[in-house]
């Protein structure tokens, strides 16, 4: 029986709706449809009074679907097994944007720069708990590429928030249970690409395809292939 949810006007807001609407789709529940009044999209319903532009839900959406993939992201590089699976089927139900994602992460996380790994160091310090939340969970994900870095950290002079969040970090790159490595990272990426199985999933898998025989990434991606090809292509 499809469940539907019906957001009446006043019990949410543009944002919450929108962020129902994510969570529901990188979740793959098909058998869930969302119902809105057309009051809850009208200048009746925004704090200021003023209607919103298409342009402007458009750019929240984007915003909001852009910040749902980081945080399934997070979960694919983790250590939890558990939630790694949560963000590869987040990721596979993610629709074609998810693709180009997938592509951008996979390359910052296997060659991280310095600047963003200096960015993430940073923000373990920012005054919204949330941001540093992500960016500790981020740091832990990239695993010894981010140690040296927050070594230095360390010794420098740093707030006690800082502090404690970096030596928590070390801590846990330095126990017997260290973060996944690069290829482990990509054969999730893989997989959630497969289940994606839209045409801009197939175009990063034929990259990750192309290398030597006895990559085990490459076997990966040229199998996910293979089973792609046996079914018909995601539409956009």
């Amino acid at each position: 029986m499809s469940q539907i949810k019906h957001l009446r006007k006043g019990h949410f807001t543009l944002q919450q709706e929108l962020l129902e609407v994510i969570r529901c789709r990188t979740a793959g529940d098909e058998n869930f449809a969302l119902v809105w009044e057309v009051s809850a999209l009208s200048g009746a319903t925004k704090r200021s009074g003023t209607p919103l532009e298409a342009t402007q839900l458009s750019e929240r959406w984007s915003d909001l679907a852009t910040e749902r993939l980081e945080e399934l992201w997070l979960e694919l590089i983790g250590i939890d097994g558990e939630r790694a699976y949560q963000g590869i089927q987040g990721l596979g139900a993610a629709g074609p944007h998810a693709a180009k994602f997938l592509k951008e992460r996979l390359k910052a996380s296997l060659d991280p720069d310095e600047r963003r790994i200096a960015k993430l160091i940073t923000d373990l310090d920012n005054n919204d708990f949330a941001t540093r939340e992500k960016a500790s969970r981020a740091l832990e994900g990239l695993g010894g590429r981010a140690e040296l870095a927050l070594r230095q950290t360390l010794k420098g002079d740093v707030s006690a928030e800082a502090r404690t969040r970096i030596k928590r970090l070390l801590g846990k790159l330095s126990s017997a249970k260290g973060p996944p490595s690069p290829e482990v990272i990509q054969v999730r990426v893989i997989e959630a690409l497969e289940i994606n199985g839209s045409p801009e999933s197939r175009d990063v898998l034929t990259e990750l395809a192309k290398g030597p025989s006895a990559s085990l990434v490459v076997q990966e991606a040229k199998a996910s292939l293979q089973r792609l090809a046996a079914k018909p292509a995601v539409k956009n």
